[in-house]
């Protein structure tokens, strides 16, 4: 789930789908009604901080998010895993989160 009304999240949006060549991600608006239903786990204030990533029904969200998409992707495949035994990958994709989540809110993001 990302914010369509933001430029960040809707290019990086763009961003994955272009580098998704199997299809496997499934962006969608945190604004579509779908996205209540999905995230239904996770309180409303929480849901509107961050983008969220459902994978077979588990939510991941901020750096833990980013690496799931990075695991979905081509050339990413094994990463979320690799991350559970290497904490500074772990570490690492939460700052590259937290960096842009900065620059989102620079550029007065809509959520």
């Amino acid at each position: 789930m990302y914010d369509a009304d933001c430029r960040v999240c809707t290019a990086a949006k763009d961003v994955v789908k272009v580098l998704d060549l199997r299809g496997r991600i499934r962006p969608v608006p945190i604004q579509d009604p779908r996205s209540a239903g999905l995230l239904a786990a996770i309180d409303e204030e929480r849901r509107r901080a961050s983008f969220h990533v459902v994978v077979d029904g588990r939510t991941a969200s901020r750096g833990d998010g980013l690496l799931e998409i990075l695991g979905a992707l081509p050339m990413g495949y094994g990463i979320p895993r690799l991350a559970a035994d290497v904490p500074a990958l772990r570490r690492a994709s939460e700052r590259v989160y937290a960096f842009f989540h900065g620059v989102r809110g620079a550029l007065q993001c809509g959520i």
